[in-house]
């Protein structure tokens, strides 16, 4: 059986070097991190499959809290076991440990039975939680191909066989204008099928531990005009929708990004800040260039009383509307949270004063 790998974040050598000792005496494997950037870059390489991570709060550059944030953020490492090393824990620091994440405190000095204690513990939940997760996932999937597939396939799908019917009984010449309606009632359904099948597709191959491929179509990719298509859309250019968007685009470039995946955050964002609204506010949209090649994203819209979630909320087939009916499959803000850790992004949500606000930043390491 494989060793399970701990990596430990700790700037004291000392006391580095006997955790490692104890550690790998417990037959666990060990990466070793002296500051917070280190121990980023090793939690940056996805082939270091990390299992547990003891981390110091009181590091010379970067806070075990802000390290924390980062892995509780990423769709690929926000369920590893944390636990926090620290010389004192008062009940405010266990709180804001705990709100953020932390599944534990040890307090220096502890004895190393204490420490393989919480790491054995830790890890045997990570187990169970594990496979809980698996067999709720399948029993979701079920669920959603019984209860959501009719809606979201069966649906479009006679729009667009009764739209082609009524034009293939029209004998003669017509104006296309006459049709223009039902020409955008077959567009508009079309694209809410392509849509849910990319979606399907994408979480299909994540749930099967499959990595999405990767692959930019060119090399300098303009994030605006791939925005630019998705509001196009929102606002109607092909539909019946009148929706009016505030919009502020700068033209930014950057490198070696995967326009399909940009496609599925921008759009799943931005409905998702739309079906939240009940008022007459206008969702507002922003793409700003950032530092070293990249750009920074938000939107942001009133929401209901009976909208209030954060990004730590977010996972498969987890709703948030109480109109079922606009919930579609339930997967799109997860497809958006993994992929904008694939393309090196965060993402952030919030429900404040009644504002929903979801922006798209890159990634600190």
């Amino acid at each position: 059986m494989e060793k399970s790998l701990i990596l430990l974040i700790e700037d004291e050598k000392a006391l580095r070097d006997s955790l490692k000792t104890i550690i790998e005496m417990s037959n666990y494997n060990t990466l070793e991190a002296e500051n917070g950037v280190i121990g980023l870059s090793i939690l940056a390489d996805k082939s270091n499959k990390i299992d547990l991570i003891l981390c110091d709060i009181n590091l010379p550059d970067i806070s075990g809290y802000d390290i924390l944030k980062l892995v509780k953020n990423d769709p690929d490492r926000y369920n590893i076991p944390f636990l926090f090393l620290t010389a004192y824990a008062d009940e405010k620091d266990v709180r804001n440990g705990m709100n953020l994440g932390a599944d534990d405190y040890l307090t220096k000095p502890f004895a190393a039975k204490d420490l393989i204690k919480a790491i054995n513990s830790r890890l045997e939940l990570k187990e169970r939680n594990k496979s809980y997760y698996e067999r709720d996932v399948r029993k979701q999937l079920v669920s959603m191909i019984n209860t959501n597939f009719k809606q979201e396939f069966y649906t479009p799908l006679n729009s667009i066989l009764n739209a082609c019917f009524l034009l293939n009984s029209v004998e003669g010449p017509v104006d296309k204008s006459l049709f223009q309606d039902v020409i955008s009632a077959i567009y508009s359904s079309s694209y809410r099928m392509f849509r849910d099948s990319r979606n399907l597709v994408m979480f299909t191959l994540i749930s099967a531990n499959e990595d999405l491929v990767h692959i930019a179509n060119e090399k300098v990719v303009q994030v605006g005009d791939v925005l630019q298509t998705v509001i196009n859309y929102f606002c109607g250019e092909n539909t019946t929708t009148t929706l009016k968007l505030e919009v502020h685009l700068d033209p930014v470039s950057v490198l070696n990004i995967d326009r399909d995946f940009l496609n599925v955050i921008f759009t799943e964002l931005i409905d998702n800040a739309i079906k939240y609204n009940e008022s007459a506010d206008l969702p507002v949209i922003k793409l700003v260039d950032s530092y070293k090649n990249s750009f920074a994203f938000s939107v942001r819209n009133a929401v209901g009383p009976k909208t209030n979630f954060a990004i730590s909320d977010v996972a498969p087939f987890k709703k948030f509307h109480p109109d079922q009916s606009l919930n579609g499959f339930g997967i799109g803000l997860y497809l958006t949270k993994v992929l904008c850790a694939k393309i090196g992004y965060t993402l952030d949500i919030s429900i404040t004063n009644g504002i929903f606000e979801a922006t798209v930043l890159p990634m600190p390491y």
